[in-house]
């Protein structure tokens, strides 16, 4: 929250059980390597600067909430 990443850092991808991920109010203007996370039930995107999300958020089978208000989506996969 508010800590400025531009992009994941590849730390934080390499926690393949967690389940919940709340990075509102970044810079991130991509996500990739998402699918690593496959334990993801929350991810929170909201407030950055994405203008794209990538097919491979469709692999995360976990995942029941999704947030991406106030970014700069033009289309989902």
């Amino acid at each position: 929250y508010e800590n400025h990443l531009r992009t994941l850092p590849d730390e934080l991808l390499r926690l393949s059980l967690l389940t919940r991920l709340v990075c509102r109010k970044n810079e991130l203007s991509h996500v990739a390597g998402i699918q690593r996370l496959s334990a993801l039930a929350v991810l929170d995107l909201s407030s950055n600067a994405l203008t794209t999300l990538p097919a491979e958020v469709e692999a995360l089978a976990a995942l029941h909430t999704l947030a991406l208000a106030s970014n700069r989506l033009t289309s989902l996969p």
